[in-house]
C-alpha cells in the first residue's frame, strides 16, 4: 500500500511538471527570433511529445486508482486535453504562431483544471 502511494505521488509530480513544461513552452514562442524559427518549432514538437507522453502514462495510473465519482472527473478532462493537445501539434505543424498562441491558451485552461482537480486527490 505505501509503494502505491509513493509511486502515485511521483506520478503527481511528473503531471506537476510536465504541466510546467508544457506551459513554459508558450514563452519560447512568444520570444521567437527569426533566424532561431525552424529550431524553435523543431523544440516544441520534439517537447510536446515527450511531455504528454509522461502524461498520458502517468494521468492512466491517477484515474486507474481514483475513486469512481473522481475518475469520471480526470477521465473526462484527460480527454479534453489530449484533444487541446492534439490540436496544439496540429498548431505547430502549420508554423503558425497566432493559432500556437490560441492551442497553448485552451492547453493551459485544461492543464489548469486538472491540476485543480489532482490537488484534492481523495484516493490517497
Amino acid at each position: 500500500m505505501k509503494m502505491k502511494k509513493i509511486e502515485l505521488m511521483g506520478c503527481l509530480s511528473r503531471i506537476r511538471n510536465c504541466s510546467v513544461d508544457i506551459l513554459t513552452l508558450e514563452e519560447i514562442v512568444n520570444e521567437k527570433q527569426e533566424q532561431e524559427e525552424e529550431e524553435m518549432w523543431d523544440l516544441i514538437k520534439r517537447e510536446l511529445q515527450l511531455k504528454t507522453t509522461f502524461l498520458y502514462f502517468d494521468l492512466n495510473r491517477v484515474i486507474s486508482s481514483s475513486k469512481d465519482e473522481h475518475k469520471e472527473v480526470l477521465t473526462k478532462l484527460a480527454n479534453q486535453f489530449f484533444h487541446c493537445i492534439q490540436e496544439l501539434t496540429d498548431a505547430t505543424k502549420s508554423r503558425s504562431v497566432p493559432i500556437t498562441q490560441l492551442c497553448f491558451n485552451d492547453t493551459a485552461i485544461v492543464l489548469h483544471e486538472i491540476m485543480d482537480a489532482l490537488v484534492p486527490s481523495p484516493s490517497y
